[in-house]
C-alpha cells in the first residue's frame, strides 16, 4: 500500500476480480464474469455467488504490521439526483505492541440505478487482528455483510432499450414492490506453531523468518441468509401460484462450521528437501434451512444437516527466481460428498526481470 497506488480508476469491486463481467449496470447489482476461470463456483450458498466480490470473507483480509497508525479513506460519487452512485471505504489499523496488530474496515455502496426499482445498498464491517511472537501466531477475523436490492424483473418491453425519446427512469418495469436481502456473517481464527530451528528467508529482497515445519489449525464459522419479499404480485410475471396470491415471502439460510488441521513442511534449500509440502484433514458441518411443502396449501421451514470429512495434500515451490508452482489435491472420504475429489495445479512463470509488482503468466 505504501509503494503501489495503481488502478485508482478501477473502483468497481467486480472489475477488481475479473476484467470482463456481465451485470445490471449499477454498483451492488448481481453479476457474472465472462471469463469462466474467474467465476465463483465454490460457494456453498447459491444466492451468494452473484454478489461474492462485494462481500468480505477471511481470505480477502490483508493483515498489517505497522510502526505507526495507518488510516485510509476512499470516497467515490457520481450521477444526478435520483440516479447517484456512492462508494465509501474506510480502513484503520495500528500495532498495539510489536507483536499485536488490530484493524477495522467499513465499506458502503449506495446506488439508485438508471431504471425504476433498481436501488442497491450494501455495507460490510470487518474487525481483525494478528499476533505473532516467536513460534506462535494467531490471526482473527470477524466480518458482517449486508446487501439490500430492489427487484424490477427487467423492462416490460425489450424494445424500450432502443427508444431514445424516453429517459431510463420513466420506462415501465415488470415488478413493483419486490425486494431481496442477502446477509453474511463469518468468523475465522488461524493458529500456527513453528517446529525446528528458525531460519532467515529472503524473497523479493525482503527478509522474513520461518520454521522448517508449521502445525496449523484454523476454525471458520459462516452464516448466510437470503430473503425475498413482494407486496404486489404481477399476474403476467408469475403464471402459477402455489401458496399466496396476494404477496410473496421466501427465505433460505445456510450455516457452516469448518475445522482444518494441517502440517506444513516449508521449502528448504538443502539438497535433500527443496520442495514444500502440506498434509491435512478438513471437517465440515453444514445446515440448510429452506421452505418445503407439507401439504398442497401448507409450507414450513425445515433444517437439513450435512457433513463432509476430507483429506488434503499438496506440493509447492514459491521461492523460485523465475518459476513458482502449486499442486493440491482433496478427497472426501466420508459424508454427503463421499468419494468426491479435486485436483488443482497452478504455475507462474515470470518473463523478463522479476519486480515487486509480480507480473507473470499463470497456467
Amino acid at each position: 500500500l505504501d509503494t503501489i497506488l495503481g488502478s485508482q480508476h478501477n473502483y468497481n469491486p467486480i472489475f477488481k476480480k475479473s476484467i470482463s463481467n456481465t451485470y445490471l449496470g449499477n454498483l451492488g447489482s448481481p453479476y457474472l464474469s465472462n471469463i469462466y476461470r474467474d467465476r465463483n463456483v465454490n460457494e456453498q450458498f447459491l444466492p451468494f455467488s452473484p454478489y461474492r466480490n462485494y462481500m468480505l470473507k477471511p481470505e480477502d483480509i490483508v493483515f498489517f504490521n505497522t510502526t505507526t497508525p495507518f488510516t485510509s479513506v476512499y470516497y467515490e460519487t457520481g450521477g444526478p439526483k435520483g440516479r447517484a452512485e456512492n462508494l465509501l471505504r474506510v480502513l484503520q489499523t495500528q500495532n498495539i505492541n510489536p507483536n499485536l496488530n488490530v484493524g477495522v474496515s467499513y465499506n458502503l455502496i449506495s446506488s439508485d440505478g438508471q431504471y425504476q426499482n433498481q436501488k442497491t445498498k450494501l455495507y460490510d464491517f470487518s474487525f481483525f487482528f494478528s499476533y505473532k511472537k516467536e513460534r506462535y501466531g494467531l490471526d482473527f477475523v470477524l466480518n458482517q455483510n449486508s446487501l439490500n436490492n430492489e427487484e424490477n424483473g427487467g423492462l416490460s418491453e425489450d424494445t424500450d432499450l432502443t427508444d431514445k425519446s424516453e429517459d431510463p427512469e420513466n420506462l415501465e418495469v415488470r415488478l413493483d414492490g419486490a425486494k431481496s436481502k442477502l446477509t453474511n456473517f463469518n468468523f475465522f481464527m488461524n493458529h500456527s506453531y513453528g517446529i525446528g530451528e528458525e531460519r532467515e528467508v529472503i524473497q523479493e529482497k525482503d527478509t522474513t523468518y520461518s520454521y522448517p515445519i508449521n502445525f496449523i489449525y484454523n476454525f471458520k464459522y459462516e452464516s448466510d441468509s437470503w430473503r425475498y419479499k413482494e407486496t404486489i404480485i404481477d399476474n403476467s410475471f408469475y403464471p402459477h401460484y402455489y401458496y399466496d396470491t396476494k404477496s410473496t415471502f421466501d427465505k433460505v439460510e445456510y450455516s457452516n462450521i469448518r475445522n482444518t488441521f494441517q502440517l506444513v513442511f516449508n521449502e528448504n534449500k538443502n539438497k535433500w528437501i527443496r520442495l514444500g509440502a502440506r498434509f491435512g484433514i478438513i471437517s465440515d458441518l453444514g445446515k440448510y434451512n429452506t421452505r418445503l411443502a407439507v401439504k398442497e396449501i401448507s409450507f414450513h421451514q425445515t433444517d437439513t444437516k450435512i457433513h463432509n470429512n476430507q483429506l488434503l495434500a499438496g506440493l509447492f515451490s514459491s521461492a523460485g527466481s523465475s518459476l513458482n508452482w502449486n499442486a493440491t489435491g482433496r478427497y472426501v472420504f466420508e459424508g454427503y460428498k463421499q468419494n468426491d475429489f479435486e485436483l488443482k495445479y497452478e504455475l507462474t512463470k515470470w518473463i523478463g526481470k522479476k519486480d515487486s509488482i509480480h507480473h507473470g503468466v499463470s497456467v
